[in-house]
C-alpha cells in the first residue's frame, strides 16, 4: 500500500512553481511513482522524508520518544510519517512499527526546557507494555517545534557491565562460565546432540550480519507479548532483521541476502509506492553488543568437545525388528504398528531418527477415561456456535450449532455427491462437512479443560514425553512463561464420510498437505457402516520425505498455471490411480494405514499425507517439536521461503499501485512454529549447567575482570550510580543520561570465561521523554 497520503501545504509560498512544492506530483514523475518526497506536515511547517535516503544516525538530542502508535498520534495533532502498518490499519503484522522505535528531536536545540517539553505523570505510556490503542483523553498537547523530518530509529538496550544484573540481554542474569562444557543429564546430552548443529548454524547466520553492518546497529530488546515476521517471507524473525526508515517493514536476514535490487520484487514497495533500497535498511538485533558472538563461541566449543571418538559404522546400529502393519500391493510401504503397552521410548526415539517413517499405536481407547462421542459433545457443548466447512468445492464455510452437527453422526449421507451450489442442506446429510480445528482459536485447555487433562494422561508412555505440553522432548515447551507462545493444539477434527467431486474426483476429508512439526492423531469414535464394525473410519495415504519433488511435479502437471506451493493449496487428493501412476512412473509408495477407533497415527514432520473419512469420525491431535525431526523442521522453514519467492516473483501478484494482492497473502506460509525461539529457550535452560564454574574458578573470573586495563572499580558501586544518575536526571533537561541507553551497548568480556546466563526476566527501560 501506498505511503501516508500528503496533506496540501497551506504555509507553502504561493508563488513557487509547481514542480518546486513539497509533495506535489509533476508530469515528469513517471506513471505510477511519487515525486522525491513523501510529504507531511509538522507544527513548525512542512516536514518531507527523502524516500531513498540514508537513515539518520541518532544523537543525544533524539530524545523524544514515539511511544504511541502512528494513528493515534495522527488523531491528536502530530502529522508525522505514519508506518505500512498503520498506513494499511493493519493489526495482524504486529501493529505500529514505530511506537517505542522512533525518535525525533527539537528543530530548535535553544528551545529544550523542562517547562517546555516535560510530559506530566498522567501522560507518560507504560514502556513494558505492548503496543496497544491508547486512549487519547487527557493527554496535553505535544511539544512544539519536533523536527519531523530528520527523525532517528533507536534501540532500547542499556550499556551495561558485564558482572551486573542486566534485564536486557538475551540472558538476563549475567554471571561468569568456565571454560569446558560439564556433564548433562542423559535426556539433555541427547536433545543437544540433536539441536546444536542446525541452532549454531542459525546463530553464525546472524552473527555474520552484525558483523558486517555498515550502519550503526539498533539494538532492541525482545517484545514477549509479539511474534514479529518477516513481511517478505513471512518467517519468524530470530535475533537480526533489517527495518525500513521510511515505511517501518521488516526483513529477515536471509530474504535480505536473497534481494537484488534490480528486477527483484520480493520486497514490497515502500511509501508512496517506491522501491525499496538496501541504503534504507537499518539493522535490529535483539542481542546486546559481543553477545551473539559468545553464545556461538559456547556452541562451537560444545561441538568440538562432544564429538565421538570414532565415526559410526553401518554395522553399529542395530535397530531390531519392529511389527509392522503390511496391505496389500506394492504401491504400498509397510508401517510400524506396536501395542500401547508394548511400546517404549527408546523404539520411538529409534523408529523417529530414521526421518519420514510413521508409526501407528494401537488399542488406545481404554487409556481414556472421557467417552469423546457425540452424545458428550451434545450434552457439555452442544449450545455451542462453531464453523462448518465443506472438504469439496465449493468449500463454503457456515456457522450452526454443535448439537445440530453431532446430532448427524450414524445417519446415512444420501448420495454422497457434493452440493454444487455451496448451501448446506437441512438435514446436512447429502453434505460432507467437517468441524474442523475445534477450538479454531481458543487454547484447548481453556476450553476443554476436563478433555485437556484426559488427553495428556491417556497419552502411551513411550511418547508422552514427545507430546506433552510440558514434555522434556518437546521442545515448544521451552517458551518462556508470557511470551507468545506458538500453538500447537490439541485440535479436534470431527467430520462425515468423504464425497465424490462434482468432477467424478475422490474427494479427501484432509487434502493433501505438508506440516513443519510432528503430529499425532488419536481415533476416539467412528460410526458403523453397513454394520461393519471391522471397517476402517478413515484411510490416511504418508509419503516419505523423499518422495515429495516427485508427487510436487505430478501436480504441477496436472494444475498447471497455479501460483501457489500444491501442498500450500490443499486443495488435491490423490486417486488410487494417482498412486498407481506414481509408483509405475517414479517408485513412489505411500504409507497407506486404515485408521480405527483407538488408533493413534503419528505423522513426521515433513511428510506429504491425505485424509478420507469412511465414516463419522471423531478424531483429536496435536502437533509437537522432536529432537529428532529439528533438521527436517529447518529444511521445511527454507522451502516455504522458497516456495514464497516462487510466488512473489510473478508481477501478476504485484496490483499496479504496488499493493500486495490479496492472492500474494496467500502464497505465504505464515511460520507458527518460532523453530529457532523454541531452540534458543532450551538452549538457555541448560546453559548454566553446561557451562557451570566451581568457586575457585568464579572468584578468579571476577578479580579478572575488576582488574581489567587497571581499573579497580567496584562494580556493584557503578551500577548503582547508573541508576542513580537514570533516577534524578530530569526528564526534560538538557542533560541527556540516556545516550548510552539508547544508542550504545558496552563490550561483553570473553578473555578469561565466557559470560552471560541465567533466567529471563521483563524488559524495563529507563525514563525519558514520551510523545504521546
Amino acid at each position: 500500500m501506498a505511503g501516508s497520503r500528503a496533506k496540501k501545504a497551506e504555509i507553502a509560498p504561493s508563488n513557487q512553481p509547481p514542480e518546486k512544492r513539497a509533495g506535489k506530483r509533476t508530469r515528469k514523475d513517471s506513471p505510477g511513482q511519487a515525486s522525491q518526497y513523501e510529504t507531511d506536515i509538522g507544527p513548525e511547517g512542512q516536514c518531507a522524508v527523502p524516500l531513498n535516503s540514508s537513515p539518520v544516525e541518532a544523537t543525544p538530542a533524539h530524545k523524544f520518544i514515539q511511544r504511541m502508535t502512528c494513528q493515534s498520534l495522527k488523531k491528536n495533532g502530530a502529522n508525522i510519517i505514519q508506518c505500512q502498518s498503520c498506513i494499511e490499519r493493519r493489526n495482524d503484522s504486529g501493529g505500529c512499527r514505530f511506537a517505542g522505535f522512533r525518535a525525533f528531536k527539537l528543530l530548535n536545540p535553544a528551545d529544550d526546557s523542562t517547562d517546555d517539553v516535560t510530559l506530566s505523570e498522567a501522560s507518560k505510556v507504560d514502556t513494558n507494555g505492548s503496543n496497544k490503542k491508547r486512549k487519547l483523553n487527557g493527554h496535553p498537547p505535544l511539544p512544539l517545534g519536533l523536527d519531523y523530518r530528520n527523525y532517528a530509529l533507536v534501540g532500547d538496550r542499556k550499556g551495561h557491565a558485564v558482572a551486573k544484573q542486566d534485564q536486557n540481554c538475551l540472558f538476563s542474569f549475567s554471571a561468569p562460565l568456565g571454560k569446558s562444557p560439564k556433564p548433562l543429564s542423559d535426556t539433555d546430552t541427547y536433545i543437544m546432540s540433536k539441536i546444536t548443529p542446525a541452532l549454531c548454524k542459525a546463530l553464525k547466520r546472524e552473527l555474520q550480519h552484525e558483523e558486517r553492518s555498515k550502519h550503526p546497529i539498533i539494538r532492541i530488546a525482545e517484545d514477549p507479548a509479539q511474534r514479529s515476521l518477516c513481511d517478505s517471507c513471512a518467517t519468524t524473525l530470530f535475533i537480526a532483521s533489517y527495518v525500513c526508515h521510511v515505511c517501518g517493514r521488516e526483513y529477515c536476514p536471509d530474504c535480505y541476502d536473497d534481494w537484488t535490487e534490480s528486477g527483484n520484487i520480493r520486497f514490497e514497495t515502500c511509501s508512496r509506492n517506491k522501491t525499496h533500497t538496501k541504503e534504507q535498511l537499518l539493522l535490529v538485533v535483539r542481542a546486546c553488543e559481543g553477545e551473539l558472538k559468545a553464545v556461538v563461541a559456547e556452541m562451537e566449543l560444545f561441538m568440538e568437545k562432544s564429538k565421538p571418538s570414532k565415526e559410526p559404522q553401518a554395522g553399529d546400529f542395530d535397530r531390531g525388528s519392529y511389527p509392522v502393519r503390511a496391505l496389500q500391493g506394492d504401491m504400498f510401504a509397510p508401517v510400524y504398528e506396536f501395542a500401547a503397552e508394548h511400546f517404549d521410548e527408546e523404539a520411538f526415539k529409534d523408529i523417529w531418527s530414521m526421518h519420514g517413517r510413521p508409526i501407528i499405536i494401537k488399542d488406545c481407547l481404554d487409556r481414556f477415561s472421557l467417552p469423546w462421542d457425540p452424545e458428550y459433545f451434545i450434552n457439555n457443548h452442544g449450545h455451542e456456535d462453531c464453523t462448518l466447512v465443506q472438504t469439496c468445492p465449493p468449500f463454503k464455510n457456515y456457522v450452526t450449532k454443535v448439537a445440530r452437527f453431532f446430532e448427524q453422526f450414524g445417519k446415512p449421507h444420501g448420495t454422497r455427491i457434493s452440493n454444487p451450489k455451496g448451501a448446506p442442506s437441512s438435514s446436512f446429510t447429502d453434505e460432507t462437512l467437517k468441524l474442523k480445528d475445534w477450538p479454531p482459536a481458543d487454547n484447548f485447555a481453556d476450553v476443554f479443560p476436563d478433555l485437556m487433562i484426559d488427553f495428556e494422561l491417556a497419552l502411551p508412555e513411550a511418547v508422552a514425553q514427545h507430546v506433552k505440553h510440558n514434555g522434556v522432548y518437546n521442545l515448544a515447551s521451552r517458551f518462556p512463561e508470557g511470551y507468545n507462545k506458538p500453538d500447537l493444539g490439541p485440535k479436534m477434527y470431527n467430520a462425515f464420510p468423504a464425497t465424490v467431486q462434482m468432477d467424478g474426483r475422490i474427494g479427501g476429508t484432509t487434502n493433501l498437505h505438508r506440516d513443519i512439526t510432528d503430529a499425532i492423531n488419536f481415533m476416539m469414535y467412528a460410526t458403523s457402516v453397513d454394520d461393519d464394525l471391522d471397517a476402517p473410519g478413515a484411510i490416511w495415504d504418508i509419503f516419505p520425505i523423499g518422495a515429495t519433488k516427485f508427487v510436487r511435479d505430478y501436480l504441477d502437471e496436472q494444475f498447471p498455471g497455479q501460483p501457489a506451493d500444491p501442498f500450500h493449496r490443499q486443495n488435491c487428493y490423490l486417486s488410487l490411480e494417482d498412486l498407481e501412476v506414481l509408483y509405475t512412473e517414479h517408485g513412489v509408495q505411500s504409507y497407506r494405514i486404515l485408521q480405527r477407533p483407538g488408533d493413534a497415527v503419528m505423522i513426521p514432520a515433513g511428510c506429504a499425507h491425505q485424509v478420507r473419512n469412511i465414516k463419522d469420525c471423531i478424531k483429536v491431535a496435536v502437533d509437537f517439536l522432536s529432537p529428532e525431526n529439528v533438521e527436517i523442521c529447518e529444511y521445511l522453514l527454507q522451502e516455504n521461503r522458497a516456495i514464497a519467492e516462487r510466488a512473489n516473483s510473478s508481477a501478476a501478484l504485484i496490483t499496479k499501485k504496488g499493493k500486495e494482492s490479496k492472492k500474494m497473502s496467500r502464497v505465504k506460509k505464515e511460520d507458527v512454529l518460532q523453530l529457532w525461539k523454541c531452540l534458543m529457550y532450551y538452549y538457555e535452560g541448560v546453559r548454566g549447567q553446561l557451562w557451570a564454574v566451581g568457586p575457585e574458578e568464579l572468584e578468579k573470573a571476577k578479580e579478572d575482570f575488576v582488574a581489567k586495563d587497571g581499573d579497580k572499580m567496584d562494580i556493584e558501586k557503578m551500577a548503582h550510580t547508573d541508576t542513580s544518575r537514570a533516577e534524578t536526571a530530569p526528564s526534560g533537561g538538557k542533560t541527556y543520561d540516556g545516550e548510552e541507553d539508547v544508542l550504545e551497548a558496552m563490550p561483553l568480556e570473553t578473555s578469561n570465561s565466557i559470560v552471560i546466563t541465567g533466567s529471563r526476566k521483563e524488559n524495563k527501560q529507563d525514563e525519558i521523554i514520551v510523545i504521546t
